[in-house]
Protein backbone atom coordinates (compact mmCIF):
# COMPACT_ATOMS: atom_id res chain seq x y z
CA UNK A 1 0.00 0.00 0.00
CA UNK A 2 1.10 3.33 -0.90
CA UNK A 3 2.27 5.89 2.33
CA UNK A 4 1.49 9.64 2.24
CA UNK A 5 3.09 11.25 4.79
CA UNK A 6 2.42 14.91 5.61
CA UNK A 7 5.60 16.57 5.01
CA UNK A 8 6.11 19.44 2.30
CA UNK A 9 7.41 17.12 0.13
CA UNK A 10 4.25 14.62 0.06
CA UNK A 11 1.59 17.04 1.31
CA UNK A 12 -2.03 16.17 -0.21
CA UNK A 13 -3.00 19.22 1.49
CA UNK A 14 -2.87 21.76 -1.71
CA UNK A 15 -4.76 19.12 -3.59
CA UNK A 16 -7.79 20.43 -1.66
CA UNK A 17 -10.62 17.80 -2.10
CA UNK A 18 -10.89 13.75 -1.68
CA UNK A 19 -11.22 13.54 -5.40
CA UNK A 20 -8.27 16.02 -5.75
CA UNK A 21 -6.41 14.04 -3.72
CA UNK A 22 -6.99 10.24 -5.29
CA UNK A 23 -6.29 12.20 -8.53
CA UNK A 24 -2.83 13.19 -7.46
CA UNK A 25 -2.48 9.91 -6.20
CA UNK A 26 -3.61 8.21 -8.59
CA UNK A 27 -0.50 9.60 -11.02
CA UNK A 28 1.84 8.07 -8.62
CA UNK A 29 0.32 4.41 -9.17
CA UNK A 30 1.01 2.37 -12.27
CA UNK A 31 -2.25 1.89 -13.95
CA UNK A 32 -3.57 4.58 -11.92
CA UNK A 33 -5.61 2.75 -9.58
CA UNK A 34 -6.21 2.36 -6.09
CA UNK A 35 -7.50 -0.22 -3.79
CA UNK A 36 -10.40 0.97 -0.95
CA UNK A 37 -7.84 0.68 1.59
CA UNK A 38 -5.72 2.95 -0.15
CA UNK A 39 -8.60 5.56 -0.92
CA UNK A 40 -9.24 5.73 2.76
CA UNK A 41 -6.02 5.63 3.49
CA UNK A 42 -5.76 9.20 1.81
CA UNK A 43 -9.30 10.91 3.19
CA UNK A 44 -7.97 10.15 6.16
CA UNK A 45 -4.35 11.87 5.26
CA UNK A 46 -5.60 14.45 3.79
CA UNK A 47 -8.33 15.17 6.44
CA UNK A 48 -5.25 15.12 8.77
CA UNK A 49 -3.22 18.00 7.46
CA UNK A 50 -6.52 19.78 6.80
CA UNK A 51 -7.09 19.80 10.31
CA UNK A 52 -3.91 20.37 11.48
CA UNK A 53 -3.76 23.58 9.64
CA UNK A 54 -7.21 24.32 11.32
CA UNK A 55 -9.58 24.09 8.15
CA UNK A 56 -11.92 21.92 9.95
CA UNK A 57 -15.12 21.77 7.74
CA UNK A 58 -12.90 21.18 4.58
CA UNK A 59 -11.52 17.86 6.52
CA UNK A 60 -15.29 16.75 7.03
CA UNK A 61 -16.29 17.32 3.69
CA UNK A 62 -13.63 15.04 3.04
CA UNK A 63 -13.85 12.21 5.19
CA UNK A 64 -17.96 12.42 4.67
CA UNK A 65 -17.13 11.58 1.07
CA UNK A 66 -14.76 8.83 2.42
CA UNK A 67 -17.50 7.53 4.17
CA UNK A 68 -19.95 7.50 1.21
CA UNK A 69 -17.73 4.89 -0.74
CA UNK A 70 -18.29 3.14 2.68
CA UNK A 71 -21.61 2.83 2.75
CA UNK A 72 -23.12 0.19 -0.39
CA UNK A 73 -24.68 -2.56 0.97
CA UNK A 74 -22.48 -5.33 -1.11
CA UNK A 75 -19.22 -4.22 0.42
CA UNK A 76 -20.47 -5.12 3.86
CA UNK A 77 -22.01 -8.48 2.31
CA UNK A 78 -18.07 -9.16 0.83
CA UNK A 79 -15.21 -11.07 2.19
CA UNK A 80 -13.98 -8.18 2.68
CA UNK A 81 -16.94 -6.99 5.10
CA UNK A 82 -14.38 -6.55 8.05
CA UNK A 83 -11.73 -4.79 6.46
CA UNK A 84 -14.35 -1.98 5.68
CA UNK A 85 -15.82 -2.00 8.85
CA UNK A 86 -12.10 -1.32 10.06
CA UNK A 87 -11.99 1.50 7.91
CA UNK A 88 -15.59 2.58 8.77
CA UNK A 89 -14.80 3.02 12.13
CA UNK A 90 -11.41 5.26 11.38
CA UNK A 91 -13.13 7.13 9.37
CA UNK A 92 -16.65 7.96 11.91
CA UNK A 93 -13.63 8.24 14.98
CA UNK A 94 -11.91 11.23 12.82
CA UNK A 95 -15.68 13.11 12.28
CA UNK A 96 -16.66 12.27 15.38
CA UNK A 97 -13.73 14.91 16.65
CA UNK A 98 -13.97 17.02 14.03
CA UNK A 99 -17.56 17.68 14.85
CA UNK A 100 -16.65 18.60 18.34
CA UNK A 101 -13.93 20.82 17.09
CA UNK A 102 -16.75 22.55 15.12
CA UNK A 103 -19.17 22.54 17.44
CA UNK A 104 -21.46 19.93 15.89
CA UNK A 105 -22.78 17.90 18.86
CA UNK A 106 -25.53 16.12 17.24
CA UNK A 107 -23.24 15.08 14.46
CA UNK A 108 -20.00 13.93 16.65
CA UNK A 109 -22.27 11.62 19.24
CA UNK A 110 -23.88 9.61 16.51
CA UNK A 111 -20.95 9.20 15.02
CA UNK A 112 -18.71 8.67 18.00
CA UNK A 113 -21.67 6.35 19.26
CA UNK A 114 -22.14 4.01 15.81
CA UNK A 115 -17.66 4.05 15.98
CA UNK A 116 -18.10 2.75 19.41
CA UNK A 117 -20.87 -0.18 18.05
CA UNK A 118 -18.93 -1.23 15.26
CA UNK A 119 -15.67 -1.34 17.06
CA UNK A 120 -16.83 -3.32 20.03
CA UNK A 121 -14.98 -6.74 18.83
CA UNK A 122 -12.07 -4.61 16.76
CA UNK A 123 -10.35 -2.89 19.28
CA UNK A 124 -8.39 -6.29 21.12
CA UNK A 125 -6.36 -4.60 24.37
CA UNK A 126 -6.89 -0.95 23.00
CA UNK A 127 -8.84 0.34 25.65
CA UNK A 128 -8.02 3.74 25.45
CA UNK A 129 -10.20 4.08 22.21
CA UNK A 130 -13.08 2.94 23.60
CA UNK A 131 -12.53 5.01 26.47
CA UNK A 132 -11.81 8.14 23.94
CA UNK A 133 -15.22 7.16 21.98
CA UNK A 134 -17.03 7.37 25.30
CA UNK A 135 -15.21 10.78 26.42
CA UNK A 136 -16.43 12.09 22.75
CA UNK A 137 -19.79 11.63 23.47
CA UNK A 138 -19.94 13.36 26.68
CA UNK A 139 -18.64 16.15 25.28
CA UNK A 140 -21.20 15.50 22.47
CA UNK A 141 -23.64 15.54 24.76
CA UNK A 142 -22.69 18.39 26.65
CA UNK A 143 -22.85 20.72 23.26
CA UNK A 144 -26.10 19.01 22.36
CA UNK A 145 -27.59 19.37 26.17
CA UNK A 146 -30.14 17.12 24.73
CA UNK A 147 -32.15 14.57 27.87
CA UNK A 148 -31.87 11.55 25.11
CA UNK A 149 -28.28 11.77 24.81
CA UNK A 150 -27.33 11.90 28.33
CA UNK A 151 -29.35 9.11 28.97
CA UNK A 152 -27.71 6.97 26.27
CA UNK A 153 -24.17 7.17 27.50
CA UNK A 154 -22.12 4.49 28.60
CA UNK A 155 -20.42 4.83 31.85
CA UNK A 156 -17.32 7.83 32.31
CA UNK A 157 -13.94 5.91 32.66
CA UNK A 158 -12.10 6.31 35.37
CA UNK A 159 -9.05 8.18 33.38
CA UNK A 160 -9.21 9.75 29.71
CA UNK A 161 -7.33 11.28 27.45
CA UNK A 162 -6.84 15.07 27.69
CA UNK A 163 -8.81 17.84 25.72
CA UNK A 164 -6.61 18.14 22.89
CA UNK A 165 -5.52 14.84 22.21
CA UNK A 166 -7.89 11.70 21.45
CA UNK A 167 -4.79 10.33 19.63
CA UNK A 168 -5.93 6.68 20.28
CA UNK A 169 -8.75 7.62 17.39
CA UNK A 170 -6.62 10.36 15.14
CA UNK A 171 -3.41 8.58 14.38
CA UNK A 172 -1.64 5.00 14.66
CA UNK A 173 0.62 4.52 17.29
CA UNK A 174 0.75 4.95 21.27
CA UNK A 175 -1.46 7.21 22.82
CA UNK A 176 -0.78 10.03 25.54
CA UNK A 177 -0.79 9.59 29.24
CA UNK A 178 -3.77 10.15 30.71
CA UNK A 179 -5.48 12.74 32.81
CA UNK A 180 -8.88 12.76 34.48
CA UNK A 181 -11.41 15.28 33.20
CA UNK A 182 -14.33 16.44 34.31
CA UNK A 183 -17.34 16.77 31.84
CA UNK A 184 -20.32 18.78 32.42
CA UNK A 185 -23.98 17.57 32.61
CA UNK A 186 -27.18 19.77 31.49
CA UNK A 187 -27.39 22.17 34.67
CA UNK A 188 -24.26 21.89 36.20
CA UNK A 189 -22.07 24.69 36.54
CA UNK A 190 -19.25 24.97 33.68
CA UNK A 191 -15.63 24.66 34.53
CA UNK A 192 -13.73 26.78 32.31
CA UNK A 193 -12.40 24.56 30.09
CA UNK A 194 -15.55 23.85 28.93
CA UNK A 195 -16.79 23.99 25.39
CA UNK A 196 -17.88 27.54 24.72
CA UNK A 197 -21.93 28.25 25.75
CA UNK A 198 -22.56 29.62 22.35
CA UNK A 199 -22.26 29.46 18.83
CA UNK A 200 -20.81 31.81 16.71
CA UNK A 201 -22.62 32.75 13.36
CA UNK A 202 -21.70 35.61 10.72
CA UNK A 203 -24.58 36.68 9.51
CA UNK A 204 -23.87 38.66 5.90
CA UNK A 205 -26.05 41.49 5.22
CA UNK A 206 -27.00 43.95 2.55
CA UNK A 207 -28.96 47.01 3.97
CA UNK A 208 -30.02 50.85 2.67
CA UNK A 209 -29.80 51.90 6.08
CA UNK A 210 -27.56 54.92 7.06
CA UNK A 211 -24.61 54.37 9.14
CA UNK A 212 -24.38 55.94 12.51
CA UNK A 213 -20.71 56.01 13.01
CA UNK A 214 -20.93 54.11 16.36
CA UNK A 215 -19.06 51.38 16.99
CA UNK A 216 -21.85 49.98 19.00
CA UNK A 217 -23.12 47.23 16.79
CA UNK A 218 -26.68 47.42 17.80
CA UNK A 219 -26.49 51.29 17.10
CA UNK A 220 -24.93 50.50 13.82
CA UNK A 221 -27.16 51.50 11.51
CA UNK A 222 -30.56 53.21 11.59
CA UNK A 223 -34.25 53.60 9.81
CA UNK A 224 -33.04 56.20 7.33
CA UNK A 225 -32.61 55.52 3.37
CA UNK A 226 -28.64 55.34 2.37
CA UNK A 227 -26.68 53.54 -0.50
CA UNK A 228 -26.28 49.79 -0.23
CA UNK A 229 -23.91 48.82 2.12
CA UNK A 230 -22.53 45.31 2.27
CA UNK A 231 -20.98 43.63 5.55
CA UNK A 232 -20.77 40.48 8.02
CA UNK A 233 -22.06 40.31 11.48
CA UNK A 234 -20.80 37.72 13.78
CA UNK A 235 -23.48 36.97 15.90
CA UNK A 236 -23.95 34.32 19.25
CA UNK A 237 -26.43 32.19 20.34
CA UNK A 238 -26.63 29.87 23.18
CA UNK A 239 -26.06 26.59 22.84
CA UNK A 240 -28.99 25.92 25.70
CA UNK A 241 -31.83 26.93 25.17
CA UNK A 242 -34.90 26.20 23.35
CA UNK A 243 -35.37 25.68 19.57
CA UNK A 244 -37.16 29.27 19.09
CA UNK A 245 -36.01 31.18 22.35
CA UNK A 246 -35.31 34.74 21.12
CA UNK A 247 -34.19 36.57 24.26
CA UNK A 248 -31.51 39.36 23.06
CA UNK A 249 -28.74 41.38 24.13
CA UNK A 250 -29.73 45.00 24.14
CA UNK A 251 -28.28 48.01 22.81
CA UNK A 252 -26.80 49.40 26.44
CA UNK A 253 -25.82 45.74 27.30
CA UNK A 254 -23.63 44.90 24.56
CA UNK A 255 -20.61 44.82 26.21
CA UNK A 256 -21.84 42.58 29.10
CA UNK A 257 -24.35 40.75 28.22
CA UNK A 258 -24.19 36.96 29.38
CA UNK A 259 -24.00 34.99 26.22
CA UNK A 260 -24.99 31.60 27.76
CA UNK A 261 -28.34 33.26 27.92
CA UNK A 262 -28.84 36.22 25.18
CA UNK A 263 -28.41 36.31 21.38
CA UNK A 264 -25.83 38.85 20.91
CA UNK A 265 -23.56 40.52 18.37
CA UNK A 266 -20.15 40.71 18.75
CA UNK A 267 -18.99 42.80 15.54
CA UNK A 268 -19.95 44.41 12.60
CA UNK A 269 -17.45 44.24 9.54
CA UNK A 270 -18.09 46.34 6.25
CA UNK A 271 -16.73 45.87 3.01
CA UNK A 272 -16.11 48.68 1.33
CA UNK A 273 -14.91 46.37 -1.56
CA UNK A 274 -18.34 44.72 -2.64
CA UNK A 275 -16.27 41.95 -4.69
CA UNK A 276 -14.26 40.69 -1.34
CA UNK A 277 -17.93 40.41 0.30
CA UNK A 278 -18.67 37.85 -2.33
CA UNK A 279 -15.63 36.36 -2.18
CA UNK A 280 -16.07 35.92 1.07
CA UNK A 281 -19.29 34.35 1.01
CA UNK A 282 -18.50 31.84 -1.99
CA UNK A 283 -15.64 30.62 -0.04
CA UNK A 284 -18.30 29.97 3.08
CA UNK A 285 -20.32 28.35 1.03
CA UNK A 286 -17.85 26.21 -0.67
CA UNK A 287 -16.20 24.89 2.34
CA UNK A 288 -19.50 23.57 3.61
CA UNK A 289 -20.76 20.42 3.19
CA UNK A 290 -24.70 21.26 2.06
CA UNK A 291 -23.69 24.46 0.01
CA UNK A 292 -26.65 26.48 1.18
CA UNK A 293 -27.70 29.61 1.04
CA UNK A 294 -30.61 31.02 3.96
CA UNK A 295 -32.01 34.97 2.30
CA UNK A 296 -33.74 36.32 5.09
CA UNK A 297 -35.88 39.31 4.63
CA UNK A 298 -37.03 40.85 8.03
CA UNK A 299 -40.03 42.62 8.76
CA UNK A 300 -42.08 46.01 9.64
CA UNK A 301 -40.81 47.29 13.11
CA UNK A 302 -37.79 45.88 12.65
CA UNK A 303 -34.21 47.57 13.79
CA UNK A 304 -31.10 46.81 12.14
CA UNK A 305 -29.70 44.77 15.15
CA UNK A 306 -33.13 43.26 15.85
CA UNK A 307 -32.85 41.69 12.04
CA UNK A 308 -29.45 40.52 12.35
CA UNK A 309 -30.23 38.48 15.54
CA UNK A 310 -32.93 36.81 14.20
CA UNK A 311 -31.41 35.45 11.45
CA UNK A 312 -28.34 34.43 13.83
CA UNK A 313 -31.02 32.36 15.45
CA UNK A 314 -32.68 31.09 12.09
CA UNK A 315 -28.95 30.27 10.85
CA UNK A 316 -28.52 27.90 14.33
CA UNK A 317 -32.65 26.83 14.79
CA UNK A 318 -32.25 25.73 10.79
CA UNK A 319 -28.90 24.45 10.71
CA UNK A 320 -28.21 26.47 7.97
CA UNK A 321 -24.50 24.74 6.40
CA UNK A 322 -22.98 27.19 4.14
CA UNK A 323 -23.81 31.21 4.36
CA UNK A 324 -27.20 32.84 5.70
CA UNK A 325 -27.73 36.08 4.36
CA UNK A 326 -29.62 39.05 5.31
CA UNK A 327 -31.78 42.15 3.32
CA UNK A 328 -32.11 45.14 5.64
CA UNK A 329 -34.46 47.46 4.46
CA UNK A 330 -34.84 50.73 6.16
CA UNK A 331 -37.72 50.33 8.87
CA UNK A 332 -37.83 52.56 11.11
CA UNK A 333 -37.96 50.24 14.24
CA UNK A 334 -41.14 51.75 15.84
CA UNK A 335 -44.77 50.51 16.09
CA UNK A 336 -45.81 53.93 15.56
CA UNK A 337 -44.25 53.99 12.06
CA UNK A 338 -46.07 51.47 9.85
CA UNK A 339 -47.05 53.66 7.15
CA UNK A 340 -43.25 54.81 6.66
CA UNK A 341 -42.23 51.31 6.53
CA UNK A 342 -44.29 50.05 4.15
CA UNK A 343 -43.71 53.62 2.07
CA UNK A 344 -39.95 51.99 1.96
CA UNK A 345 -41.38 49.59 -0.59
CA UNK A 346 -39.61 50.96 -3.68
CA UNK A 347 -38.04 50.49 -7.16
CA UNK A 348 -34.15 51.09 -5.79
CA UNK A 349 -34.55 48.56 -2.85
CA UNK A 350 -36.38 46.31 -4.86
CA UNK A 351 -33.64 46.71 -7.43
CA UNK A 352 -30.96 45.82 -4.51
CA UNK A 353 -32.70 42.65 -3.08
CA UNK A 354 -33.44 41.17 -6.44
CA UNK A 355 -29.56 41.58 -7.09
CA UNK A 356 -28.50 39.63 -4.16
CA UNK A 357 -31.16 36.98 -4.78
CA UNK A 358 -29.47 36.28 -8.12
CA UNK A 359 -26.20 36.34 -6.92
CA UNK A 360 -26.56 34.41 -4.15
CA UNK A 361 -28.31 31.49 -6.06
CA UNK A 362 -25.42 32.22 -9.61
CA UNK A 363 -22.07 33.26 -8.41
CA UNK A 364 -21.96 31.58 -5.20
CA UNK A 365 -21.99 27.73 -5.48
CA UNK A 366 -25.26 26.82 -3.60
CA UNK A 367 -26.67 23.96 -4.89
CA UNK A 368 -29.81 24.55 -2.41
CA UNK A 369 -30.88 28.60 -1.86
CA UNK A 370 -33.66 28.92 0.69
CA UNK A 371 -35.46 32.10 0.58
CA UNK A 372 -37.27 32.90 4.09
CA UNK A 373 -39.55 36.81 4.27
CA UNK A 374 -41.46 37.62 7.19
CA UNK A 375 -44.14 40.02 7.72
CA UNK A 376 -43.96 43.25 5.52
CA UNK A 377 -40.38 41.73 4.20
CA UNK A 378 -42.67 39.16 1.99
CA UNK A 379 -43.91 42.39 -0.05
CA UNK A 380 -40.35 43.17 -0.51
CA UNK A 381 -39.21 39.65 -1.54
CA UNK A 382 -42.34 39.25 -4.08
CA UNK A 383 -41.99 42.65 -5.64
CA UNK A 384 -38.29 41.31 -6.30
CA UNK A 385 -38.88 37.92 -7.48
CA UNK A 386 -40.98 39.71 -10.18
CA UNK A 387 -37.84 41.56 -11.08
CA UNK A 388 -35.78 38.34 -10.68
CA UNK A 389 -37.91 36.65 -13.33
CA UNK A 390 -37.42 38.95 -16.07
CA UNK A 391 -33.65 38.57 -15.47
CA UNK A 392 -31.57 37.04 -18.42
CA UNK A 393 -29.48 34.80 -16.40
CA UNK A 394 -32.64 33.44 -14.76
CA UNK A 395 -34.79 33.12 -17.97
CA UNK A 396 -31.77 30.96 -19.25
CA UNK A 397 -31.68 28.14 -16.33
CA UNK A 398 -33.44 24.93 -16.92
CA UNK A 399 -34.57 24.96 -13.00
CA UNK A 400 -36.24 27.32 -10.44
CA UNK A 401 -33.97 29.39 -8.79
CA UNK A 402 -34.52 28.65 -5.52
CA UNK A 403 -35.57 25.11 -3.53
CA UNK A 404 -37.92 26.80 -1.23
CA UNK A 405 -39.71 30.44 -0.16
CA UNK A 406 -41.41 31.01 2.46
CA UNK A 407 -43.74 33.67 3.08
CA UNK A 408 -44.11 33.98 7.22
CA UNK A 409 -47.49 35.72 8.57
CA UNK A 410 -47.15 38.23 4.47
CA UNK A 411 -48.09 41.33 5.37
CA UNK A 412 -49.42 41.41 1.67
CA UNK A 413 -52.78 42.40 0.32
CA UNK A 414 -54.42 38.78 -0.03
CA UNK A 415 -55.86 39.23 -3.44
CA UNK A 416 -52.49 40.96 -4.73
CA UNK A 417 -50.62 38.13 -3.35
CA UNK A 418 -52.93 35.34 -5.32
CA UNK A 419 -52.26 37.49 -8.22
CA UNK A 420 -48.25 38.04 -8.45
CA UNK A 421 -47.57 34.58 -6.59
CA UNK A 422 -48.77 32.54 -9.89
CA UNK A 423 -46.48 35.00 -12.27
CA UNK A 424 -43.27 33.96 -10.00
CA UNK A 425 -44.37 30.35 -8.90
CA UNK A 426 -41.74 28.68 -11.16
CA UNK A 427 -38.80 30.30 -9.60
CA UNK A 428 -39.16 27.58 -6.41
CA UNK A 429 -38.97 24.17 -6.32
CA UNK A 430 -41.71 25.23 -3.39
CA UNK A 431 -43.88 27.97 -2.28
CA UNK A 432 -45.00 27.87 2.10
CA UNK A 433 -47.28 30.06 3.62
CA UNK A 434 -47.98 30.48 6.99
CA UNK A 435 -50.70 32.38 8.68
CA UNK A 436 -52.58 32.71 11.74
CA UNK A 437 -56.26 33.84 12.98
CA UNK A 438 -55.18 35.08 16.09
CA UNK A 439 -52.16 37.70 14.20
CA UNK A 440 -52.61 41.09 16.01
CA UNK A 441 -50.06 42.74 13.92
CA UNK A 442 -51.94 41.77 10.97
CA UNK A 443 -55.10 42.89 12.32
CA UNK A 444 -53.69 45.76 13.36
CA UNK A 445 -52.43 46.46 9.40
CA UNK A 446 -55.57 44.61 7.92
CA UNK A 447 -57.55 48.03 10.03
CA UNK A 448 -54.68 50.32 8.49
CA UNK A 449 -54.75 48.92 4.62
CA UNK A 450 -58.81 48.49 4.67
CA UNK A 451 -57.86 45.10 3.24
CA UNK A 452 -57.45 41.14 4.19
CA UNK A 453 -53.44 40.08 3.95
CA UNK A 454 -52.37 37.19 3.23
CA UNK A 455 -50.90 36.31 6.63
CA UNK A 456 -54.04 35.94 8.43
CA UNK A 457 -56.59 33.63 8.83
CA UNK A 458 -59.96 32.98 8.56
CA UNK A 459 -59.29 34.79 5.09
CA UNK A 460 -57.00 32.00 4.45
CA UNK A 461 -54.95 32.30 1.16
CA UNK A 462 -55.70 29.17 -1.22
CA UNK A 463 -54.23 29.13 -4.93
CA UNK A 464 -52.53 26.44 -6.77
CA UNK A 465 -49.08 25.44 -6.18
CA UNK A 466 -48.98 27.06 -3.03
CA UNK A 467 -48.93 25.14 0.40
CA UNK A 468 -50.61 27.43 3.32
CA UNK A 469 -50.11 26.29 6.56
CA UNK A 470 -52.48 27.97 9.61
CA UNK A 471 -50.63 28.09 12.82
CA UNK A 472 -53.20 29.35 15.12
CA UNK A 473 -52.72 26.47 17.03
CA UNK A 474 -49.43 26.98 17.81
CA UNK A 475 -48.36 28.32 20.62
CA UNK A 476 -47.70 32.13 20.69
CA UNK A 477 -47.26 35.12 22.35
CA UNK A 478 -49.31 37.62 22.63
CA UNK A 479 -48.91 39.36 19.15
CA UNK A 480 -48.58 35.71 17.25
CA UNK A 481 -46.63 37.21 14.72
CA UNK A 482 -44.23 35.39 14.79
CA UNK A 483 -45.07 31.31 14.39
CA UNK A 484 -42.46 29.74 11.93
CA UNK A 485 -39.26 31.05 13.85
CA UNK A 486 -40.88 29.71 17.44
CA UNK A 487 -43.53 26.82 17.89
CA UNK A 488 -44.22 25.61 14.46
CA UNK A 489 -40.30 26.05 13.08
CA UNK A 490 -40.69 22.33 13.15
CA UNK A 491 -41.92 22.39 9.92
CA UNK A 492 -39.93 24.81 8.59
CA UNK A 493 -36.98 22.42 9.27
CA UNK A 494 -38.99 19.98 7.39
CA UNK A 495 -38.73 22.39 4.15
CA UNK A 496 -35.10 23.36 4.67
CA UNK A 497 -33.88 20.05 5.49
CA UNK A 498 -35.20 17.33 3.75
CA UNK A 499 -34.27 18.01 -0.37
CA UNK A 500 -36.81 16.15 -1.90
CA UNK A 501 -40.22 17.62 -2.18
CA UNK A 502 -41.96 16.45 1.72
CA UNK A 503 -45.59 17.49 0.65
CA UNK A 504 -47.57 18.25 3.87
CA UNK A 505 -49.21 15.12 3.54
CA UNK A 506 -45.93 13.47 5.22
CA UNK A 507 -45.69 16.07 7.88
CA UNK A 508 -49.33 14.61 9.54
CA UNK A 509 -47.65 14.43 12.70
CA UNK A 510 -48.17 17.86 13.39
CA UNK A 511 -50.49 19.13 9.90
CA UNK A 512 -53.89 17.86 9.35
CA UNK A 513 -56.27 19.01 6.49
CA UNK A 514 -58.74 21.65 6.75
CA UNK A 515 -62.33 19.99 5.79
CA UNK A 516 -62.42 21.91 2.77
CA UNK A 517 -58.91 20.66 1.76
CA UNK A 518 -57.65 23.56 0.17
CA UNK A 519 -54.80 24.50 3.54
CA UNK A 520 -53.32 22.73 6.47
CA UNK A 521 -53.74 23.35 10.09
CA UNK A 522 -50.69 23.01 12.37
CA UNK A 523 -51.81 20.57 15.02
CA UNK A 524 -50.59 21.97 18.49
CA UNK A 525 -51.98 18.61 19.95
CA UNK A 526 -50.42 16.63 18.16
CA UNK A 527 -47.15 18.11 17.97
CA UNK A 528 -47.30 17.67 21.90
CA UNK A 529 -47.68 14.26 21.54
CA UNK A 530 -46.20 13.00 17.62
CA UNK A 531 -43.99 16.26 17.83
CA UNK A 532 -40.66 14.53 19.73
CA UNK A 533 -40.64 11.37 17.51
CA UNK A 534 -41.20 13.92 14.43
CA UNK A 535 -38.49 16.14 15.47
CA UNK A 536 -35.99 13.11 15.92
CA UNK A 537 -36.89 11.97 12.86
CA UNK A 538 -35.96 15.55 11.36
CA UNK A 539 -32.68 15.22 12.93
CA UNK A 540 -31.80 12.01 11.58
CA UNK A 541 -33.06 13.16 8.26
CA UNK A 542 -30.67 15.78 8.40
CA UNK A 543 -27.63 13.93 9.81
CA UNK A 544 -27.89 10.95 7.40
CA UNK A 545 -30.82 11.49 4.27
CA UNK A 546 -34.17 9.63 5.55
CA UNK A 547 -32.87 6.06 3.90
CA UNK A 548 -29.59 5.75 6.11
CA UNK A 549 -31.91 7.10 8.96
CA UNK A 550 -33.73 3.88 8.82
CA UNK A 551 -30.74 1.65 8.53
CA UNK A 552 -29.46 3.99 11.81
CA UNK A 553 -32.89 3.53 13.86
CA UNK A 554 -31.85 -0.48 13.12
CA UNK A 555 -28.24 -0.04 14.46
CA UNK A 556 -29.90 1.61 17.62
CA UNK A 557 -32.31 -0.91 17.98
CA UNK A 558 -29.60 -3.20 19.19
CA UNK A 559 -28.84 -0.69 22.26
CA UNK A 560 -30.08 -1.16 25.59
CA UNK A 561 -32.23 2.04 26.08
CA UNK A 562 -33.33 3.66 29.36
CA UNK A 563 -37.52 4.51 30.42
CA UNK A 564 -36.76 8.24 29.89
CA UNK A 565 -34.84 8.20 26.88
CA UNK A 566 -37.03 10.23 24.69
CA UNK A 567 -39.23 8.92 21.70
CA UNK A 568 -39.36 5.16 21.42
CA UNK A 569 -37.32 3.52 17.82
CA UNK A 570 -40.69 2.74 16.57
CA UNK A 571 -42.67 6.19 17.00
CA UNK A 572 -39.71 7.54 15.57
CA UNK A 573 -39.41 4.89 12.50
CA UNK A 574 -43.01 5.39 12.22
CA UNK A 575 -42.32 9.31 11.47
CA UNK A 576 -39.09 8.69 8.77
CA UNK A 577 -41.51 6.48 6.88
CA UNK A 578 -44.35 8.98 6.45
CA UNK A 579 -41.34 11.61 5.58
CA UNK A 580 -40.79 8.89 3.01
CA UNK A 581 -44.57 8.34 1.67
CA UNK A 582 -44.55 4.99 3.02
CA UNK A 583 -47.19 5.66 6.14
Amino acid sequence: MTTFEADDDHSLFHSGTYEGALNLARSYMPGGELSLDERIEIALTLADEQAERGYFQLAVDVLEAALEELTPAELWLSRAALTVRLNTVKVLDRLAWLNIKLGQGGRAFLRAQLARDLSQDLDGDNSQADDDRIELMHQAAQLTGRQDHWDELPSMPETLSDTGGFESLRSPGAAPGRVRKSVTAPGAPRSSAATPAYHEVPVYFATNRNRTGRANPYDYFRGKRAPLSLGRAEVTVPRDRQTGDFKTASRDSWKTADKARLITIDTIALFDDHEIFWSDMRQDIQASRRKEALIFVHGYNTSFAGAVMRAGQLSVDLDIDGATVLYSWPSKASLMSYVVDRNQVIDPFLEELKSLIVRVALDTGARRVHLLAHSMGAQFLLDALLRVKLEDRVRELDRPIADEVIFASPDVDAQNFVGQIQRVRDLAGRVTVYSSREDRALQASELLQGAVRAGRAPEIVCTSGVDTIDTTEAEQDFVGHSDYSRSAIDDVRSLVWIPARVSPEKRAAILSPDAAGAFWHYSGAAAKTAGPAFRRALEMARQFGLEMALTELEINATRPRTASAGPSLGAIKKQIEALLGRA
